[in-house]
């Protein structure tokens, strides 16, 4: 899922800013989180079948706040390695798409904490589940 398409998609079914009814605002984001799990790429689900295969937690589709904008990630890899793990297709080459992205990682690296890593679903596709976790913790900063 892109951050242009989230960032309408959350514009458009109200849930964008916060709002004084959290609880209507979390069982929005639930209920979208649901429908991004139902609709996971062939490379979303490879990923995340080569952590569980080496016994990694991890969370599919995991939602941050930051900045007044709410992030989901492909996949979050949990506490101590706090990883989070972009798997990009095609939209994701355009300069407008990478500018975005860019900083998407930067308020995940530096407000939040956290590790990033963006693989391609091309990359994704060629490798083995071993190739899949070595490449993410090698290159997760």
């Amino acid at each position: 899922m892109t951050l242009i398409v989230l960032i309408s998609i959350l514009k458009e079914k109200n849930i964008m800013k916060p709002t004084y009814d959290g609880r209507e605002r979390q069982a929005k984001l639930l209920k979208y989180k649901s429908e991004l799990l139902k609709k996971m790429t062939k490379e979303q689900v490879k990923v995340c079948e080569a952590l569980k295969s080496v016994s990694i937690k991890h969370m599919k589709e995991k939602g941050f706040y930051s900045h007044d904008y709410f992030y989901f990630i492909d996949v979050y890899i949990k506490k101590p390695h706090k990883i989070c793990v972009e798997i990009d297709g095609k939209y994701h080459e355009s300069e407008q798409q990478q500018s975005k992205d860019r900083r998407k990682d930067w308020i995940l690296r530096n407000k939040k904490g956290f590790k990033v890593v963006r693989i391609t679903n091309d990359k994704v596709s060629k490798m083995t589940y071993k190739e899949i976790v070595e490449y993410i913790f090698n290159n997760a900063y």
